[in-house]
C-alpha cells in the first residue's frame, strides 16, 4: 500500500504535535479582552490545532461547493443567447 504525500505530511504533523504536547505540560495564563483564565499548554495546543483543522476543512468544503456551482453552468444542455 502506497501513502500519498498529503498522508505522510499529516502523519509527520501529528507526530510533531504529540511530541510538543508531551514536552509542554505547564499551565499558562491567557488574557482575552476582559477575561483571564489558566489552561494547560497541551490543552491549548490541542484546541488550536483542532480549530485550525476545522477551518481548513471548511475552506476545502467551500472550494468544492464553489467549483461544483461553477460547473453547473458549463453543461452541454445550456444554451447561451
Amino acid at each position: 500500500m502506497r501513502l500519498s504525500g498529503g498522508t505522510i505530511a499529516m502523519i509527520i504533523g501529528i507526530v510533531i504535535l504529540v511530541i510538543f504536547i508531551v514536552q509542554n505540560g505547564e499551565t499558562v495564563r491567557f488574557h482575552f479582552l476582559a477575561w483571564y483564565f489558566d489552561w494547560a499548554l497541551w490543552l491549548y495546543t490541542i484546541v488550536t490545532a483542532a480549530f485550525g483543522a476545522l477551518v481548513l476543512f471548511g475552506v476545502g468544503a467551500l472550494r468544492r461547493y464553489r467549483s461544483g456551482r461553477a460547473r453547473e453552468g458549463e453543461g452541454p444542455g445550456r444554451a447561451d443567447s
